[in-house]
């Protein structure tokens, strides 16, 4: 039966993952090796598996195809022939509570698996930071976060235009218009604003790290942890004629974030290829009054709504390695931060360790003051979550 069939082939490629890279990857590449698989096999598949990977470790003791049939009735808004067979075979659910809320899926599952704990789909929960809202964000991680773009701010009609052109829906975020989301599947990269540089993909929660940041007239920013460069070209468009400085330790990505900025035609910047945890920093002749933007190395627990093989994959040492990380780099920044400067801490956790504990080391072993700290909740949005924190030096 051809239902059977797939179903024997999402349990191989689930099993056979070994959370070495993201799944994301792992299935680009094993779809490659099974080219008999059609357009919707693959969307099949990408489903189902996501769908079993946002259960973390709920009923982690049920074989195989009961678990995929409880994983994709809780997430799954619609019905498909595959979810169909497996809720009559697999399962003593109905298909016509699909249509309901997760609430209402949650007690319909509880009615045959009493045992059923929401709470384990997210087994970091003592980690959690005491801001976040544990129900609402253990829920969020059984759906897909929104597509996310900043767009520069003299494109904006362009870009609706173009949106609306192509009967692509998008809705603006409530307190700025420049922020905008779309689901998840749409495809932009094809589009003149996207090729033109009119955008730029980036998440809501990414986006308020401006209001940490507030860059004035002439200053200069260090992007310390540059990445691709996102936010460095945020900082770029919200000032002008603000100095660039981007490091990171990878030239790959160094030379993603020169791509970026090319596209963007901006071009007062630099940027160093620096190991922050080990190496020297600036040199003497970069020395002077220079904010850092740290958006450090972590564990992006914020971010598992959108790789959620994260939730199964995760081991809890490594939080500690990542804040011992995390608080080289800081140690390392600190010591360059001229009277009055800023350093802005970011990460993508929502882990106490990572975040509060991590200001107060900082505030306790440092010359910085905290001038403020808080979370962004993506999981209210549709969005990742992110940390920050401002501090000064005195």
């Amino acid at each position: 039966m051809r239902e059977e069939n797939q179903l024997k082939l999402i349990t191989r490629i689930i099993e056979d993952y070994r959370f070495d890279h993201p799944f994301s990857r792992y299935l680009k590449d094993f779809f490659k090796t099974h080219p008999q698989m059609g357009s919707r096999d693959r969307r099949q598949a990408s489903s189902f598996s996501y769908h079993f990977f946002r259960m973390g470790k709920a009923l982690s003791d049920l074989r195989m195809a009961e678990r995929l049939t409880i994983a994709n009735f809780l997430c799954a808004e619609i019905p498909n022939p595959l979810l169909s067979y497996c809720i009559e075979k697999y399962s003593l659910l109905k298909e016509e509570d699909l249509a309901g809320t997760t609430e209402h899926k949650i007690e319909k599952i509880r009615e045959h698996y009493p045992y059923f704990n929401p709470g384990n789909i997210f087994p970091f929960k003592e980690h959690l930071g005491g801001l976040i809202d544990r129900e609402q964000f253990v829920l969020s991680m059984l759906r897909q976060p929104k597509l996310w773009i900043r767009i520069r701010k003299k494109y904006l009609e362009s870009v609706f235009n173009e949106l609306n052109q192509l009967n692509i829906s998008f809705h603006q975020d409530e307190k700025n218009p420049f922020c905008v989301s779309l689901e998840n599947a749409t495809s932009l990269e094809q589009t003149e604003s996207y090729r033109n540089g009119y955008f730029e993909i980036q998440d809501w929660s990414s986006q308020q790290i401006i209001h940490f940041i507030e860059p004035g007239r002439d200053e200069t920013w260090w992007d310390a942890c540059a990445g691709s460069g996102g936010k460095s070209l945020m900082i770029a468009d919200a000032e002008p004629s603000v100095k660039i400085i981007a490091s990171d330790n990878r030239t790959s990505i160094l030379k993603n974030f020169e791509e970026r900025f090319r596209k963007a035609g901006l071009k007062n910047y630099k940027t160093m290829l620096m190991d922050l945890a080990n190496a020297p920093l600036l040199s003497e002749a970069d020395h002077g009054r220079i904010s850092i933007l740290a958006d450090v190395p972590c564990t992006g627990s914020g971010t598992w709504a959108r790789t959620p093989e994260s939730l199964s994959g995760f081991d809890e040492r490594s939080i500690e390695r990542f804040v011992t990380i995390q608080r080289k780099i800081l140690l390392n920044l600190a010591t360059r931060l001229q009277k009055n400067a800023s350093l802005v801490y970011v990460t993508c956790s929502v882990f106490k360790e990572e975040n509060e504990m991590n200001v107060d080391w900082i505030v306790s072993n440092t010359s910085l003051s905290l001038e403020k700290s808080g979370y962004f909740k993506g999981y209210e949005k549709g969005a990742d979550t992110m940390f920050a924190a401002k501090f000064i030096s005195r």
